[in-house]
């Protein structure tokens, strides 16, 4: 008799449970497949980025080239501003280039 009247309470409390554990389950797949949904986003925008940072290494190299030859330009224009003072100077001709100012990093054009 007392097994039968504390059944029908633990029958209720068993429902409840599985009920609690049926609404967890579904939130939680609801969940892993929102999580699943930002990281395929994650994946895609670092894929992205990938491709964009390969396309413009090449770019980065030969404006780092540019520069090396800007440089190296500027440096020989200077040596060549100075030795045309110089050949001038020896040769006893005076310096037709009046107000001009060499590019390089001693002298520069106004």
């Amino acid at each position: 008799d007392l097994e039968r009247r504390n059944l029908p309470p633990f029958q209720e409390r068993e429902r409840q449970q599985r009920s609690i554990h049926s609404d967890a389950q579904i939130q939680y797949h609801q969940e892993d497949e929102i999580v699943q949904k930002l990281e395929n986003e994650l994946a895609q925008l670092e894929a992205m980025r990938s491709v964009t940072e390969e396309n413009e290494q090449p770019i980065l190299e030969n404006e780092v080239r540019l520069r090396e030859q800007r440089v190296n330009l500027v440096e020989r224009e200077d040596v060549h501003w100075d030795e045309t003072g110089k050949f001038m100077s020896y040769v006893g001709r005076s310096d037709t280039r009046g107000d001009i100012k060499g590019v390089g990093v001693r002298n520069t054009r106004v």
